[in-house]
């Protein structure tokens, strides 16, 4: 069984577009997770903004159900590297 992590959501589309029988029948788990407060966020962001640093990122464009698909193979064979992204 596979999961990934959702750190962030700005697009309400995804309930149209993502077809759940793939996502839940499949055995795939979508969540999400905070690690600290709004001020330690607000916090980390100004430190990381002073100081340059940027997340290294792999993006892959949500095309529908095989992007999914893709993306828990590539987790399952340790492929992806640094944080998978996935774009709306």
């Amino acid at each position: 069984m596979s999961s990934f992590s959702c750190l962030s959501f700005g697009n309400e589309k995804l309930t149209s577009r993502c077809r759940a029988g793939k996502l839940f029948w499949d055995g795939y788990h979508v969540h999400s997770s905070l690690v600290a407060s709004k001020a330690q966020h607000d916090d980390m962001l100004e430190f990381a903004a002073r100081h340059n640093i940027e997340p290294t990122t792999e993006v892959f464009k949500f095309e529908g159900s095989e992007t999914i698909e893709g993306i828990f193979s590539k987790l399952d064979s340790g492929k992806v590297r640094y944080r998978a992204v996935l774009e709306f």
